[in-house]
């Protein structure tokens, strides 16, 4: 009986195809410089450049022609025409991934229950002492799905402007 199993991962796949879809419909209009506007000062923010360089920093203002960003130790101020892209940075740190790692495990832990007893019962009790392995098993396989996905929505960055 695997059915379970089954079901559990195509829930999964169907997360993680989804996802993706929804992330870029919520986007909308970033080509517009006046984005930027929606920035409050002290944001952490990414400024990616056209030369493939990425600076990172918290957001001091903008004008028309540029951004300015205060990085480590001093202000930097990025001519427009150089910013292909301006994300905001999430301040999540590891928390996500933690919290999805636990939920995975405890559905995991749950799934294995199940398909433990299921494997106990049908043998006839023959394989009643690999309950306990099936049950770590899928608590692993679990914890180890809750943390990717976890993982990924700690790195989100919200992108605020794309350049055409």
């Amino acid at each position: 009986m695997v059915l379970p199993m089954n079901r559990t991962f195509a829930g999964l796949a169907a997360i993680a195809l989804v996802m993706p879809a929804l992330m870029i419909a919520r986007d909308g209009d970033l080509t517009s410089w006046q984005n930027l506007e929606k920035l409050a000062a002290g944001q952490a923010i990414e400024v990616a450049k056209t030369n493939g360089a990425s600076l990172q920093g918290t957001f001091v203002s903008f004008v028309d022609q540029s951004i300015t960003l205060r990085g480590k130790q001093q202000e930097i101020v990025v001519p427009r025409p150089d910013v292909t892209q301006v994300r905001l940075r999430s301040h999540g740190g590891r928390g996500w991934t933690w919290i999805a790692m636990a939920a995975g495990a405890s559905a995991g832990l749950g799934v294995g229950a199940g398909i433990g007893e299921s494997v106990a019962t049908e043998s006839g009790g023959d394989f009643r002492n690999l309950k306990p392995a099936i049950i770590g098993v899928s608590g692993g396989i679990g914890a180890l799905v809750g943390a990717l996905i976890g993982s990924s929505i700690d790195r989100r960055r919200t992108t605020i402007y794309r350049a055409k």
